[in-house]
């Protein structure tokens, strides 16, 4: 549901007929800045069937919306997503808390995979102060940091034991982006990936630099795919990874400029599928003959993006 600016909370709540959609698995409501918590509450209470939710962070629901999922669907929603679109968004307060959201991940046990878009530090406080088993896919597209000592926080993200999927986007300050982590801030990672020994996939913002390549090398060892999100990230830092993950099926460095395919020829893993780049013409032809001379072509999907510009 797009920018309903015309769909009042009278008028969901007294016209659309829910009831009717009784094999609904999907709703996205992230773009319906007048969602209420009354029309969430119908919508737990009507539609039973429905898997997965996406909200809009910034509307009028609050803690409520969390608060009673529990009563309304003791169980069934394995993904709930709170999205913005904004990233400018230091004036503006939550209207979540982290302590309800703490409550909630511990004891929905059914939930598997958790979204914030755009969210400040306050919510890391103590949204993962506690083991949590039962999450498999966590994403962050962006974390909105007072101070970069705040990045601290990032690293409870560790309790969640049985993490398969970790998307961190962009870590944001008030002014700029947090670019190129410095080797002793890369190095708080450390704690990090080792405690998620189930981790597969990653996916990585701008404040990747070589130091942090060099982590992920030594400690996700089953590392399948890799999203690279980052103007810092080049051939040396990359090729730390390329080295040592030999399980590696799905690469993705098309957002990285400093990088220009000399890496590639470290390539380790025999099960890469897919490799995604943004690179002229020529560069593609020798990263094709390289792949071709490592005996992988043939099985491998060259994604160029730079064909699309």
């Amino acid at each position: 549901m797009g920018p309903c600016k015309l769909l009042t909370q009278t008028s969901f709540l007294e016209e659309v007929q829910l009831s009717n959609f009784n094999r609904l698995k999907y709703m996205d409501f992230s773009w319906f800045p007048t969602l209420t918590n009354k029309m969430v509450q119908k919508i737990y209470m009507k539609c039973k069937t429905v898997e997965a939710f996406k909200f809009a962070y910034y509307s009028q629901i609050t803690d409520t919306v969390i608060e009673t999922l529990s009563s309304y669907r003791a169980s069934g929603v394995k993904e709930i997503s709170f999205k913005s679109s904004s990233k400018d968004l230091y004036e503006m307060k939550d209207k979540f808390t982290d302590s309800c959201f703490a409550k909630f991940l511990t004891t929905y046990k059914d939930l598997k995979k958790f979204t914030l878009h755009t969210c400040t530090i306050n919510l890391f406080t103590k949204t993962f102060t506690n083991e949590l088993s039962n999450l498999i896919v966590l994403k962050f597209e962006h974390i909105l940091l007072l101070k970069e000592e705040n990045l601290d926080l990032v690293h409870t993200v560790k309790q969640c034991v049985n993490l398969q999927f970790l998307k961190i986007g962009n870590l944001r300050l008030p002014q700029r982006d947090l670019m190129n982590l410095s080797k002793e801030k890369s190095e708080k990672f450390r704690e990090t990936f080792q405690a998620l020994t189930k981790l597969k996939t990653l996916k990585i913002g701008q404040f990747a630099g070589n130091y942090l390549m060099k982590e992920i090398a030594d400690h996700v060892p089953n590392l399948t795919k890799l999203v690279i999100l980052s103007d810092s990230v080049d051939d040396d830092g990359l090729s730390f990874v390329l080295k040592k993950s030999v399980n590696l099926s799905h690469l993705n460095i098309s957002e990285c400029r400093m990088i220009n395919g000399h890496c590639l020829d470290d390539i380790l893993s025999r099960k890469l599928r897919k490799l995604v780049v943004n690179f002229e013409d020529y560069k593609c032809r020798c990263t094709q003959q390289s792949l071709l001379k490592q005996g992988i072509l043939g099985v491998n999907t060259l994604v160029n993006k730079y064909k699309r510009r």
